[in-house]
């Protein structure tokens, strides 16, 4: 199972709820023995750029991220209207918690509300904690949207092994940007494939996890 960014928050979540693989000789898992359908078994969980802070934390900590990468004309704009960018962000964050419907209107911009306030107060932890298949978690050192320190919490929620990487230059959307990050340069990087090493670090990893001596 595999995912990246949110599609990581999802991975984890499916994940907490299927079945640790089973030590051989155990059974075929067709049911429990009491006329329950036994559920799925994961082998392994692949999470791509994941965060691991309760939504609000990640988007407070994107806007402080954020905020030095902007253009220079936007920067000089902020300084000149005295907004801080992020009190700025969370003010409208608490204004899209309260909110009710599935989409509104903030700051004369029309948002998905409904996901915002859903995503403010999920937590990843919870899902974290209940993965027991081995996990390989990859961030980019220059991820502007979630924090590498993230791999940490990873790390320490899982109950079964972990494997962690940051990649040098290495951005959200998986691809190397040499300089300061920027989310500027993600239209032209999306035409380039995913980062090598990030290719070579997955299917090498999953080639060992899911070899059959190693599963046996």
């Amino acid at each position: 199972m595999a995912g990246h960014s949110e599609g990581a928050l999802i991975a984890a979540n499916l994940a907490a709820a299927f079945e640790p693989p089973r030590e051989p000789g155990s059974g075929s898992g067709a049911g429990l023995g009491d006329g329950t359908a036994a559920r799925p078994v994961v082998a392994a969980v692949v999470l791509l750029s994941p965060s691991a802070k309760p939504g609000a934390e990640t988007l407070r900590w994107q806007a402080e991220r954020l905020a030095p990468s902007m253009p220079a004309a936007v920067r000089w704009l902020l300084r000149l209207t005295r907004t801080d960018l992020v009190t700025k962000v969370l003010k409208n964050h608490e204004r899209i918690r309260r909110t009710t419907t599935d989409v509104a209107r903030i700051g004369g911009v029309l948002i998905n509300a409904r996901w915002t306030r859903e995503f403010l107060d999920h937590d990843p932890a919870a899902d974290l904690s209940g993965i027991h298949a081995p996990v390989l978690a990859v961030t980019g050192e220059k991820d502007l949207q979630v924090d590498p320190a993230d791999l940490a919490r990873v790390a320490e929620s899982v109950p079964g092994p972990v494997e962690t990487h940051v990649i040098p230059d290495l951005d959200h959307i998986l691809r190397r940007q040499p300089g300061p990050p920027s989310l500027r340069a993600y239209r032209r990087e999306a035409r380039e494939p995913v980062d090598a090493q990030v290719k070579a670090i997955v299917t090498g990893w999953l080639t060992e996890r899911l070899a059959p001596d190693a599963r046996s």
